[in-house]
């Protein structure tokens, strides 16, 4: 299957190839839950298909597809915020992370106690994004919305300390979205900014433009396709286009 959201949200529907399954909405809106605009997490486990979590300023679990939803936390964002990134740890299922507007990260490893993991993070600036090493659960990198200083930052003990991964990425560029290829020795991050996508190639120290074929626009959402080595990227306005992962610059070009 794979699935869709309105904003806020709203209309959760599942499909089979092109075929339209039905609406799958869990009970966050009869909640009265607040969710983000465009950008309220929805991902699928890595561990378990079928099972899928939702942020909107808690987390909902489905195991079924999201034929039924349960609340697996209370509130994990601070400040009255909503959740904008949330991770599943491959090969540790209840090993979540969750990212959100007022600059804060939760981990838990029992989907029943939550940890507050943002000491170091700056403060009241929303997280865009979490991104977990399939290789080991207390490693990842998080992407922070503002125009410098911090905007990329990486941990190695589950959130316990973050150092800054933001090397000489130039000011004026926002962390909007991360994707992280751990697959070689040194992992490689790309960010979505709201002027394209820069890369990586090792491990935050130095980034290089890497709009070639794309227009220089806001990338909301970045995603790796392992088995087809591409990086694709979605922007505000301007359509999806992907790159073929190598050890350069990605030349992204319009599919």
């Amino acid at each position: 299957y794979f699935y869709s959201t309105y904003i806020f949200l709203t209309y959760l529907s599942r499909y089979d190839g092109g075929s339209y399954l039905g609406d799958v909405t869990g009970p966050w809106q009869a909640n009265g839950d607040p969710a983000d605009w465009a950008n309220g997490p929805l991902v699928e486990d890595p561990n378990a298909s079928g099972t899928l979590y939702v942020g909107t300023n808690r987390v909902y679990r489905s195991t079924n597809s999201g034929a039924s939803w349960s609340l697996v936390s209370g509130p994990v964002v601070g400040g009255g915020g909503v959740l904008l990134g949330l991770a599943v740890a491959t090969g540790a299922p209840s090993r979540v992370y969750t990212s959100g507007s007022a600059g804060t990260v939760f981990v838990t490893s029992d989907l029943v106690n939550w940890f507050d993991r943002s000491a170091g993070i700056p403060a009241a600036r929303s997280v865009t994004n979490v991104v977990v090493d399939p290789s080991n659960p207390d490693y990842a990198w998080i992407s922070v919305d503002q125009s410098s200083g911090i905007r990329v930052m990486r941990t190695l003990d589950a959130g316990l300390s973050w150092s800054d991964r933001s090397g000489d990425l130039p000011a004026g560029l926002r962390g909007l979205a991360l994707a992280v290829d751990f697959r070689p020795g040194v992992e490689r991050a790309y960010l979505g900014t709201d002027y394209g996508v820069y890369a990586s190639l090792d491990g935050g120290r130095t980034w290089i433009e890497g709009n070639t074929g794309m227009p220089n626009v806001a990338v909301y959402e970045l995603a790796i396709d392992a088995t087809n080595d591409l990086l694709v990227a979605a922007t505000h306005g301007r359509g999806m286009y992907r790159s073929t992962l190598d050890l350069v610059a990605p030349a992204v070009a319009v599919t």
